[in-house]
């Protein structure tokens, strides 16, 4: 398990299936990390954390939620579906990227589903996507817990 993984609620998670259903509906691939990332810990509640890159050391990037495919484990939270569609409707954040996290100002991370990059868009300046990490896996692997 994560580190930066509090709580886990068996209860909302999900299936390959719901995966499936949200790629065709929003025609995108997941990657396979991210896709199994989300069917072990789908809605799992995170503890801030913060992701560093190996070549910046000072550049650090935090994380406050990893959006669930469906079923929000808070009352009012935000899905990734839901995001898809504000995006898609939006036509501001180019298709092959999805969303899957935030930090604590809103501002959000994606994943591009051809290369695995990771990228950190600001709400403010959307047309500027920050690279963040060459692929989710060591995107995920590396976020450490914020000290509290």
């Amino acid at each position: 398990m994560y580190e930066f993984i509090e709580t886990l609620h068996k209860e909302l998670s999900i299936t390959p299936n719901d995966i499936t259903a949200l790629e065709e509906e929003y025609r995108i691939s997941i990657p396979t990390p991210l896709k199994d990332f989300y069917l072990k810990y789908n809605a799992a509640e995170i503890s801030l954390c913060t992701f560093t890159q190996k070549e910046l050391p000072n550049n650090t990037f935090e994380v406050h939620t990893i959006y669930p495919i469906k079923n929000s484990s808070f009352e009012h939270g935000v899905i990734l579906e839901e995001i898809l569609h504000d995006d898609r409707m939006d036509g501001f954040i180019p298709a092959n990227l999805i969303p899957f996290a935030k930090d604590q100002g809103g501002d959000r991370y994606y994943c591009d589903e051809k290369t695995g990059n990771v990228f950190f868009i600001p709400c403010d300046d959307i047309d500027n996507p920050e690279l963040v990490c060459e692929n989710i896996s060591d995107f995920l692997n590396n976020l450490k817990n914020v000290e509290q």
